[in-house]
């Protein structure tokens, strides 16, 4: 269950629940506010030791209570297990007689990289005609594993800048040429979040790929954690933000994409009941489509 603090009020704030996990069994969805843990309440706990006493071997119990945006607060007790994450998957998708490319990212862990280039090999030699990645419900991880995958997305193109505190910024920029050059259609909602949404940004101010679906989830700070004591407990210190190639601020600001879908959002990205999936399956083929009129022409 991917969390965020917020500075100012000190509260803890679910960004989305893992795949597959005990919170997203339970309903808990982007939004929610961590109230307490165990009793304890998550303000005093501060998010090191919030963060640490959500762990536990599985089989246990823990005992939470929580405040959706516009509900009031309510107790849930989950039960701790280890959750097959599979952060990257893949499959090819037939539509209108084109194979197009399904590419799932839920979160940037150090073998997502890696993953991601076979998985866009494969799609390759199935030739597919378009590529759809699916960005939703990824809270963030690693922001060298997204930069990853933006360099292999785009070719000698601005991926992030870094802002201190002092006004000075430090570019990343993709290098010379990518994995996949082909068109393509990126799907993100309000759990998209952090390393996820620099590269959503960049895929958008690089007008390589359109974004679909909700506006995400707003997550740009680098922060560093100082101890307080052996308490678990810590300030979280802001040394650093995040800002997209065109120079917009994502925190709290999030990313708005060019095309928005409605509610009721899917529960179950890449399912059979996908609308959004489809709705993105429908753009590529307009996009595919007037690509190669534009080539024959």
């Amino acid at each position: 269950m991917g969390t965020k603090p917020e500075i100012d009020s000190g509260t803890v704030v679910v960004i989305a629940p893992l795949e597959g996990s005990p919170a997203a069994e339970a309903g808990i969805a982007t939004g929610w506010e961590l109230l307490r843990v165990d009793g304890l309440p998550t303000q005093e706990l501060g998010l090191e030791a919030t963060a640490s006493r959500l762990r536990g071997a599985a089989g246990t119990r823990v005992l939470l209570e929580l405040q959706p945006p516009q509900g009031q607060p309510q107790e849930l007790e989950l039960s701790r297990r280890q959750v097959d994450l599979q952060p990257v998957r893949s499959r090819v998708i037939e539509r209108a007689g084109q194979r197009f490319g399904y590419l799932r990212i839920t979160q940037f862990a150090e073998p997502v990289p890696a993953a991601v280039a076979v998985a866009l090999q494969e799609l390759q030699q199935q030739e597919i005609t378009g590529l759809v990645l699916d960005l939703r419900n990824n809270s963030g991880g690693l922001v060298s594993a997204g930069l990853a995958v933006a360099n292999d997305l785009l070719s000698s193109a601005p991926i992030v800048e870094t802002m201190n505190r002092d006004g000075f910024a430090d570019a990343q920029q993709a290098g010379p040429g990518s994995l996949y050059a082909g068109p393509m259609v990126t799907l993100v909602n309000g759990g998209t979040a952090s390393a996820s949404e620099i590269l959503a940004g960049a895929l958008q101010d690089d007008a390589r790929s359109p974004l679909l679906g909700g506006r995400t989830f707003g997550k740009g700070l680098i922060q560093t954690l100082i101890g307080l004591g052996g308490d678990g407990s810590g300030l979280a210190v802001t040394v650093a933000r995040y800002v997209t190639p065109s120079g917009r601020d994502i925190q709290n600001l999030g990313i708005e994409p060019e095309r928005p879908l409605g509610a009721p959002e899917p529960l179950n990205p890449g399912g059979a009941d996908d609308s959004w999936l489809e709705s993105a399956l429908t753009m590529l083929a307009e996009r595919t489509t007037t690509q190669e009129a534009g080539a024959e022409a």
